[in-house]
């Protein structure tokens, strides 16, 4: 099986909504106290501060931008580069149980080994069109 661009496309897209999503609620809930008010199992059931939301929202931007400015490779070197970010963080952070500043929990490891290894699988499934014409 292998992906062509336009699913590893779609399979960016997926991950810029999940981080921009996530990022961007968690930073409303926690600087907006009537969001938190309105809605508190946003910060109840993530438990993010304010690094880990910003850190979402950062890294959907730079998926944004390997998508629109990357070239025909840029989803696929976002989604490798993620994968290796996002299963580092995972296994590091399960070994270690360190929080990395971010207010990691223990329920964000399997999170991120989730995450990051479909990242990893879809690079790895994309990795014939690497290098093509557009």
């Amino acid at each position: 099986m292998t992906l062509t661009r336009r699913q590893l496309r779609g399979v960016t897209i997926f991950y810029i909504a999940g981080l921009m999503l996530q990022g961007g609620l968690t930073l409303l809930a926690r600087l907006v106290p009537a969001v938190d008010r309105a809605a508190p199992a946003i910060l109840q059931r993530t438990q993010m501060i304010v690094p880990h939301s910003l850190l979402h929202i950062a890294t959907g931007f730079l998926a944004w931008w390997m998508l629109r400015r990357g070239g025909p490779d840029g989803p696929w070197r976002f989604l490798a580069g993620f994968g290796v970010f996002y299963t580092a963080l995972g296994i590091l952070g399960a070994a270690t149980h360190q929080p990395f500043g971010l207010g990691l929990q223990p329920f964000d490891h399997p999170i991120h080994l989730v995450l990051g290894g479909g990242a990893l699988a879809a690079a790895w499934l994309g990795r014939a069109t690497r290098g093509l014409p557009a």
